[in-house]
This record gives C-alpha cells, sequence and structure tokens, in this order.
C-alpha cells in the first residue's frame, strides 16, 4: 500500500488554539460555540493540482467548503457571514491563512497523522489585550470624563491567591465579616474598595477549566496557553520538548518587561518557587512537573531556568519552598533533594 500523501484525505479537528474566542469574536452565540467543539467536525483534504485545494469541514451541525489557490488572495465568508479577503500559503504540513479586514487574523492549519490542529500565535493575544483595554480606558472617559492622575506609579506589586475567582472572594469577605464580627454581607475587601475594578479570563485552550500554569502564563504574559504549559503559546503542546525551546514559541512574562526597563524585580511564595504559578515568570516549559527533571528531554527543568535563565537570573529576590527540586539525590545526607541528575544549584 502505498503512503497517505502529506495534506491529503481526511483528518479530526484535535485541538483548536483561539477556535472559541475566534468564534465568539465574529459573533457565534455559546451553546451554538460549544455543540460545534463537542462534536469534532472531520476536515477532508484534496489536492486538485500543484496549487490548488479544497477543505471540506464536515460535523454533525453543517458541512463547509473552502476552496482555494496557494498565495492568491480569495474573498471567504466566516462563520457570521461576514464577507473578508483570504490569503493561504504552505509550508510543509502546515496551511497560514490571513484574514484581512478590520481585524486580521492568521490561522495555522497543521496536519499530523490523522490530526488536525488549528492554532494562532501569540501575537493575537497582545492584539486582543490591546483593544479590549483601549475599549475599556474609552469606556471609563465616556462615563467619568476625563481622569486626571496626579502621579504615575514607579513600581508594581502584582498580588494573586491561586483560584482567585468571583466565589473564593465572596468566601474570603464572608470569612473577614465573621472573624471581625461586622455584618459579612455589607463589608468588602481592602481591593474592592479600588475605584477601577477588572475580572480577567484565562481559561487554558485546550480545556474548559484551567491549571495554575496555564492561568499563570494567561495574566503574567497576557498570552493564552494549554493545559499544564509555562510560558509558551499554544502552539506548544504539552511535553512537546522542541517546540517549547522555539524562541518564537515563548512568551515574555510581566517580570521580563520590568527587567527590560530596568526595575528590580522579585518573586515571592507561600508555595514552591517552582510551582506552576511563580515559574510562570521565569520559565518556559511544556510540563509544570518538569521542576527538578525533563524525563530525559533535552529541556532545562523549572529549577535549573530560575538559576541560569535569562529572566530567571535576573531577579533579585526570591522567597519561597521547594529546596528539593535544586538539591541533589542524596539518601543518607540530611539535606537531600529530588535531582537524579547530581547538579547541586
Amino acid at each position: 500500500m502505498a503512503p497517505k500523501e502529506l495534506c491529503v484525505g481526511k483528518y479530526k479537528l484535535e485541538s483548536s488554539d483561539k477556535f472559541d474566542e475566534f468564534m465568539s469574536e465574529v459573533g457565534v452565540n455559546f451553546f451554538l460555540r460549544k455543540m460545534i467543539m463537542a462534536l469534532t467536525p472531520i476536515v477532508e483534504v484534496t489536492k486538485k493540482d500543484e496549487n490548488n485545494y479544497s477543505f471540506k469541514s464536515m460535523s454533525a451541525l453543517k458541512n463547509t467548503d473552502l476552496n482555494f489557490t496557494l498565495n492568491k488572495e480569495f474573498e471567504e465568508t466566516r462563520v457570521d457571514g461576514v464577507t473578508v479577503k483570504t490569503i493561504i500559503s504552505r509550508k510543509g504540513n502546515k496551511f497560514t491563512q490571513i484574514q484581512k479586514g478590520a481585524k486580521p487574523i492568521e490561522i495555522v492549519r497543521e496536519f499530523t497523522d490523522d490530526h488536525l490542529i488549528i492554532t494562532c500565535d501569540a501575537s493575537y493575544w497582545m492584539k486582543q489585550n490591546e483593544k479590549i483595554f483601549t475599549d475599556k480606558v474609552k469606556n471609563l472617559k465616556r462615563t467619568f470624563g476625563t481622569i486626571g492622575v496626579p502621579n504615575k506609579a514607579k513600581n508594581v506589586i502584582f498580588f494573586l491567591g491561586d483560584g482567585m475567582g468571583l466565589s473564593t472572594i465572596t468566601a474570603a469577605r464572608l470569612y473577614k465579616g465573621n472573624v471581625d464580627q461586622t455584618d459579612p454581607e455589607s463589608g468588602f475587601l481592602s481591593f474592592e474598595k479600588f475605584p477601577s475594578v477588572s475580572l480577567a479570563k484565562v481559561n487554558s485552550l485546550d480545556t474548559t477549566v484551567a491549571d495554575s500554569a496555564a492561568t499563570a502564563t494567561s495574566y503574567l504574559g497576557g498570552v493564552k496557553t494549554n493545559q499544564r504549559n509555562l510560558g509558551v503559546s499554544g502552539n506548544v503542546k504539552p511535553f512537546d520538548c522542541e517546540a517549547s525551546k522555539i524562541s518564537s514559541n515563548r512568551v515574555t512574562s510581566i517580570i521580563r518587561w520590568a527587567q527590560e526597563a530596568g526595575k528590580a524585580t522579585g518573586v515571592v511564595t507561600t508555595t514552591r518557587v517552582t510551582h506552576a504559578t511563580p515559574a510562570a515568570s521565569y520559565a518556559h516549559t511544556a510540563n509544570r512537573k518538569w521542576e527538578h527533571n525533563t524525563n530525559g528531554t533535552e529541556c532545562e527543568d523549572i529549577a535549573t531556568q530560575l538559576v541560569f535563565g535569562e529572566t530567571g537570573k535576573n531577579i533579585n529576590v526570591v522567597l519561597g519552598g521547594g529546596r528539593r527540586e535544586f538539591l541533589p539525590q542524596m539518601p543518607h545526607e540530611q539535606e537531600s533533594g529530588l535531582r537524579s541528575d547530581r547538579i547541586n544549584l
């Protein structure tokens, strides 16, 4: 039997970095988005000749066809009914699609075995964050008029409680009221009295319920990623060491930005300093569990990145637990660690 030609045939949609957010952006309602993702579509790729292809998406909801010539602009009607100019190029097993218009979007389709992975690069998130921020500022000005700021902040303290959603904040407020013997229903936490309070969506790309690695990457770097990953974009799948070493897949954190601005930086935590939440400020890894070793891969573990990494080595203050991640295994010593490479960091 002849081997299957690359990027030709039927493929199952395995994961969709940013697909749900994109559908939301163009107006597809919540329930329809969830149905589309739950009813995993099959994409059939037909190669008509060297430069002409067809993508046919088949699902329980709807079948769609996309016919195109490589590197030639054409008009495409999106799921929201809007027609945009589009151009698609190919390199190896990846097709890169640029949808032009008021909100240009880059979509990368990667074909592996019998699966299709749709991804967007990290710059998408930066553009989205900038737009959201700009819109919020405009809304504030419309509501309150021009707000004068007499002094400019010199430093920033990013205070985080793991899992600090609305339910956790409510529980803390009620607990505070009981401890203070005041009315817990009418009291406030200190930051709830700030003139402006906002919310952040920090879901991971491949699961609905996120873990602290993906969420930390989101709020410390502004880019969403896959479950268990730290400091890398959605182009890196869990356990993919090689992809995590590609510079374009690495996410810059607020700690690094501060260092580049000449600021002193620090990380203080009640958990291990190599744990997911603090590690996202300095590490880039395809597995949050690679704290002291990387299971035989050639990637640097998180502890090593804290000591020798470009961001980690320039942090001025690090306070927290996790000494065992930096010490070698020494069964007969009082200060034995977990490192099997016998390195004492």
